[in-house]
């Protein structure tokens, strides 16, 4: 089983965010290095963060802000998907979270200009709570961004 380190590095490397709670740790660090590394490859999060910037040749949105990988997530990374030295090396070069992602992918397998989501689908299937808590945040994060926006409109129109 995997550490609960294990889950939050996975959250943050593919999600660029925090678990939402102590249950969903531990529901992935119940699924195995290699469940978890596909239910976060798989998921529509990172399809919709990751994949799609990708495909459409634009930045990756990441919840941390950072431009690329700390050293400590690409160590864990090559670690957690048994990545060769070259690889490994390839990894720690990428000088911002496209190429990570790139190289990662291409290391997985995933050929360049191949459908990248159905390429790193497994058999592993998406359980209907990890999409539902995926669509929850989204929706927490729209909100809060709303707010923002009405909170900005009314201090600009004043009393």
């Amino acid at each position: 089983m995997l550490s609960d380190y294990d889950a939050v590095m996975g959250y943050e490397v593919f999600l660029g965010r925090h678990p939402e709670n102590a249950e969903t740790i531990n529901y992935h660090k119940s699924l195995g290095v290699s469940g978890m590394l596909a239910r976060f490859m798989n998921g529509e999060e990172f399809s919709d963060k990751v994949i799609a910037p990708l495909r459409a040749g634009k930045p990756i949105w990441r919840g941390d802000r950072r431009h690329k990988p700390a050293e400590n997530a690409i160590a864990w990374v090559v670690e957690c998907a048994s990545l060769s030295e070259d690889e490994a090396t390839k990894l720690a070069a990428a000088p911002n979270w496209a190429e990570f992602y790139r190289v990662l992918l291409e290391a997985r397998g995933v050929a360049a200009g191949t459908d990248v989501f159905a390429s790193v689908a497994t058999a592993e299937p998406v359980d209907d709570i990890g999409t539902i808590l995926a669509k929850l945040h989204r929706a927490q994060a729209l909100l809060a961004e709303i707010a923002e926006e009405v909170e900005a409109l009314r201090t600009a129109s004043g009393p």
